[in-house]
Parts: structure tokens; sequence; C-alpha cells
């Protein structure tokens, strides 16, 4: 090789002294490299080094990329900036910052599923509402009054709510109710169609279900209204008494 490209004195630089190394002309060298066009006297003098990239260049060959000297030092300072910024932004010191965000992304990703699974929950009762009376638990008429009712589980109030309204606008003379049940609980929503405001108060229906399942008050409009109780076992109570309820109208 040495013939090819180069004299037949070539320039080596010879790193560090270590005693019967072995390497360098004096045989204490730690690492002796052809040398590659960069010239310095020691070590020393490349001064502060930081590798930023590690890259394969060729089959068996890999090639580093590194700031040395001011453009280190401005390197490291910026990159102390993002870490200080960081951990302000997320509540915690430095040390601590890689733990946050390993505890962020597993936060995300939990919530991810549980927005998946909501999804596939609020998707399922759609369709039902959407398919018609046949697909809910029980709807019956009492007094040219349709009464409609769905249990679901854990299903947040506020999907439940755009659910009814559109449920209802394809409907007349009707009670829809939809039963929420989380963590031994149970959160009640009433929408009944305006044709009937002068008949029924979704409010009144609302603080029937709430009492049934324990729970106290209810309040909204009466075309839509929202309660609660900690006892879902008195659900079918509650049916019984909106029944009554009707039916006295």
């Amino acid at each position: 090789m040495f013939g090819e490209k180069y004299d037949h004195d070539v320039r080596v630089v010879s790193i560090g002294k270590r005693e019967k190394s072995c390497l360098g002309f004096s045989g204490n060298s730690y690492s002796v490299e052809l040398c590659g066009g960069t010239h310095v006297n020691y070590t020393g003098d490349i001064g502060y080094f930081i590798i930023t990239a590690e890259v394969a260049s060729s089959g068996g060959v890999r090639r580093i990329e590194a700031l040395t000297g001011q453009m280190a030092i401005d390197y490291s300072l910026g990159m102390l900036n993002i870490v200080t910024n960081l951990s302000g932004h997320l509540r915690t010191t430095s040390d601590k910052l890689l733990d946050r965000v390993d505890a962020l992304l597993t936060e995300r990703k939990l919530n991810q599923q549980e927005i998946s699974n909501l999804k596939i929950k609020l998707n399922s009762v759609n369709h039902d509402l959407e398919a018609g009376d046949s697909s809910l638990d029980k709807a019956i008429e009492i007094k040219g009054i349709k009464l409609l009712s769905k249990v679901v589980e854990d299903l947040p109030i506020k999907d439940i709510r755009s659910l009814l309204d559109k449920k209802k606008s394809n409907l007349k003379k009707s009670i829809v109710i939809i039963f929420s049940k989380t963590d031994n609980k149970v959160m009640i929503t009433v929408g009944a169609t305006l044709d009937l405001e002068d008949r029924v108060s979704a409010v009144d229906i609302a603080r029937l279900a709430s009492k049934a399942c324990g729970g106290q008050g209810g309040g909204g409009r009466t075309d839509f209204a929202q309660a609660g109780g900690p006892n879902p076992s008195g659900i079918s109570a509650a049916l019984e008494e909106i029944a009554a309820y009707i039916n006295s109208k």
C-alpha cells in the first residue's frame, strides 16, 4: 500500500505513552495511526471534543462526526440550554428529565389506548342508536310516548349527549335514556323530543332515575337532563319509576 500511494517515509501519529506496548517508534504508545492529514503536536491540542454522530461509511468501516474547540463548547452550551428549558417545562430537574420523559411517553401510550377503547364503545352505541329500537336494551310505548333505554360501560357523558341529540332528531314523541356505568356508579342522561315538552320533563325523569339509583337531584332542560347515583343495580327500578311517571301524564 505504501508503494502505491506514499513515499518510503510516511507520517504516523503516536498517541500516549504506555510502557512495553510494542507500539510506535519507542514501543510505548497506546495507539499508532497513519496520518490522515490533520496535524497536531499533542492530542491535548485538539481540546474539547464531542462526537455528534457515528455512521457506517462502507462495509466494516465506521465514520464519526465530531466538533472540537469553540464549536464543541457552543454545542454543549446549546444542549445545556435545551435540557434546562425542557426541565422547566416538564417541572422536573435535569437529572430526572429522562425519567420524566419516559413517564410521559408511557402515559401517552395508555391514554391513546383508552381513547381507542372509548371510540370503539362510542361507535358501538352510535350503531345501536342508529339501528333502531331493536338494538336498545328496552323499547316500550306508554300512552303514545316511546321510551327507549340503553346501558353502557365507561362512556363519557359528553359523548352520550351528542349521541342523544343525534337520535332525538330522528324521533317523535320519544324519550331516550342512557345509563353509563363507571367505577360502581351510574351516570344518567335523558333526552326527550321537543314535541313532548308540554307533557313530560327530562329533568323530572333524571331525578326519578337518580333517586332509584341511590342519588339525589339532577338538572338540565325540559328536553335534556343529567343525573347520577352510586347504585347501578337500581337501573331496573329506575325504568319502572319512569314508566309510572309517563303513565301518569
